[in-house]
């Protein structure tokens, strides 16, 4: 489990947000929310180590105690953390297969079929196709397909993706969702910012980022209201109940009378 405690990051010019805690448990799927510039980002590196929180702590927690994340050296967070990042532009346009080979890199001294993983990774992502493809002849939506077979290829306890569905067509955010619950049901922990408000429902839990805060963190139902939303996006909107039970569909505006 990834635990925060009153974490903060702040730029020499400003700050970001302040006195966030959360945590990100084994076999949840947790979408984080939030307006332009709420500091959805930062936050993910800070969650994985990517950035050094200015205040508070990262903590790994499992069955052998708890470690920083701060302790841990960029090779020994890579095995157990995986970031998809919104845009990537490797230094080398390198093949398809070999930029999702990297994924195994943490692991290179460890047994085990590397090449069956690599082929597993591109398969659950539907970019096995693409193998032999160059990563800059991809679209924005088969380059965010390939960078998370990498990211799988490293077979990580924690993935976090930041924007994984923004460049993505319907039928790929349909199998892209549908693959982070089977993850997560198997036991990944998986955080995903997202700014589809309705594409947040699927998830476990929600976490809304807003005005430097973590305004509320909780299942679906708890957090997606019309008060919250419309005090984090400073925009009338409006729910619409389902027939299915499912937390309501979010619609901008206000209803029509």
């Amino acid at each position: 489990m990834i635990v925060a405690r009153e974490v903060g990051f702040a730029y020499p010019d400003r700050p970001v947000f302040s006195g966030v805690s959360l945590e990100l448990r084994p076999g949840e799927l947790l979408a984080l929310i939030g307006p332009n510039g709420a500091g959805k980002t930062t936050l993910i590196h800070v969650l994985s180590g990517v950035r050094q929180a200015t205040t508070g702590e990262v903590l790994i927690t499992d069955g052998a105690g708890r470690t920083a994340l701060s302790r841990l050296d960029p090779e020994a967070r890579a095995r157990r953390l995986a970031v998809v990042e919104q845009a990537v532009s490797p230094a080398f346009d390198f093949l398809v297969k070999e930029l999702v080979a990297l994924g195994r890199y943490p692991h290179r001294h460890s047994s085990g079929d590397h090449e069956a993983v690599i082929r597993e990774s591109m398969a659950a992502v539907d970019v096995t196709e693409l193998a032999t493809r160059r990563f800059g002849e991809l679209s924005a939506g088969e380059r965010q397909r390939v960078l998370l077979a990498l990211a799988l290829a490293q077979q990580p306890e924690f993935l976090l993706l930041d924007e994984p569905l923004a460049h993505l067509d319907p039928k790929h955010q349909v199998g892209l969702l549908l693959l982070l619950r089977r993850l997560a049901t198997a036991g990944l922990s998986v955080l995903w910012s997202v700014h589809d408000l309705n594409l947040a429902r699927h998830a476990d839990r929600v976490a809304l980022l807003s005005q430097g805060k973590l305004l509320a963190c909780g299942p679906p139902s708890e957090v997606l209201t019309a008060r919250l939303l419309e005090a984090a996006y400073e925009t009338p909107l409006h729910l619409v109940p389902t027939e299915d039970g499912s937390p309501p569909l979010i619609v901008l505006g206000s209803p029509r009378r």
